[in-house]
């Protein structure tokens, strides 16, 4: 599923555009079974609404599900195809752990500041070592 997730993000980011709100609730994960060809669960990235050209400039209102904004987004810069990153990150830690990000923690201030002070979820020990490493 997190391939279907990350090949849709290099589809929008080679379109030139910028996703600005990928969260799980923006995930949609279905099963595929055409009878003789198995292709098993897979997940389509939705609700683009927020998606923008990456080079387009906002104001600096800030859009986006809080445990999934990147700190320099939480700081005031653009959001773009690296925060969009950052965000896939943040969605891979909630698949190897099946917790949502930050669980237990308030979606304030206080979350915000914490994110931006290098706050990131836990990896569980079982996660496999190429998410973590990328190789």
């Amino acid at each position: 599923m997190l391939v279907s997730v990350s090949t849709a993000l290099i589809r929008i980011h080679e379109a030139g555009l910028v996703h600005r709100d990928l969260h799980p609730g923006n995930i949609f994960i279905y099963y595929e079974d055409h009878e003789t060809n198995y292709h098993g669960y897979q997940a389509q990235v939705g609700d683009l609404g927020l998606c923008i050209p990456a080079d387009e400039k906002l104001s600096s209102k800030i859009y986006g599900n809080l445990p999934y904004v990147a700190p320099e987004v939480l700081q005031g810069k653009q959001q773009t195809k690296e925060s969009d990153i950052y965000s896939f990150g943040i969605i891979m830690s909630v698949f190897a752990s099946w917790q949502a990000a930050f669980e237990g923690l308030n979606n304030d201030c206080y979350l915000a500041y914490y994110i931006c002070t290098d706050l990131r979820p836990e990896i569980p020990n079982e996660t496999p070592e190429f998410w973590i490493h990328g190789s």
